[in-house]
């Protein structure tokens, strides 16, 4: 069975307006409130849940750090038929606002997505722009999205982000797979993101 390869383009910023402690703290609260019930992501920490892609992937809680980001799912569904397989992804990141926008975290987000991991000087060869930062608003929140293509031997998948302030996190959504038809309904969190305002009563081991 062949497994869509996982790239990662998270932000790996050093962030001087936090005190270290504090985000490892948050950090270690956050892994802890991931939860997955029915196909359904919960963190009452940050106060969100989302309804993952049908047809269900595996989901991996095993959190995963970058700088000041940090992984918290990521969702894995393999089947023979490549063009069928996907991944799903949810990441956040302690992005200091400092009176800027989404849009300015989306441009850094892509700024670094196009650049060789090899060598930041340069851009990835590999790896073209699809669609630039697009406004959505998803859940009250407002979102931008962005999509690649990405060359890869033996053929080709496409990536994509959509990213939203939720308190002092960047909140982001990541999905693949082998077409844009396939990875855009991923995107797409009209009625599968909720934002709870009452975090401590999500508790999906009482529904």
């Amino acid at each position: 069975m062949r497994y869509l390869p996982v790239y990662i383009f998270v932000l790996s910023l050093t962030v001087a307006a936090f005190a270290q402690g504090p985000i490892d703290d948050d950090i270690r609260a956050l892994v802890a409130a991931s939860k997955v019930k029915d196909n359904t992501y919960f963190n009452s920490h940050a106060g969100f849940l989302i309804h993952l892609p049908e047809p269900a992937c595996q989901p991996d809680l095993k959190a995963k750090l970058s700088s000041s980001s940090v992984i918290l799912l990521q969702c894995l569904h393999t089947v023979p038929d490549r063009n069928n397989q996907y991944t799903f992804s949810i990441f956040v990141d302690y992005w200091p606002r400092n009176g800027r926008g989404i849009d300015q975290y989306a441009h850094s987000l892509r700024h670094l997505a196009e650049t060789n991991p090899k060598n930041r000087a340069e851009l990835d060869p590999d790896l073209k722009l699809v669609e630039g930062e697009t406004p959505r608003k998803w859940a009250g929140l407002d979102f931008q999205e962005m999509i690649f293509s990405h060359r890869v031997p033996g053929g080709m998948f496409y990536q994509g982000a959509s990213c939203a302030f939720l308190k002092e996190y960047v909140l982001c959504f990541r999905a693949e797979a082998a077409s844009v038809e396939r990875l855009r309904p991923m995107l797409m969190l009209d009625k599968k993101l909720e934002i709870i305002k009452s975090p401590k009563a999500l508790d999906p081991a009482k529904k």
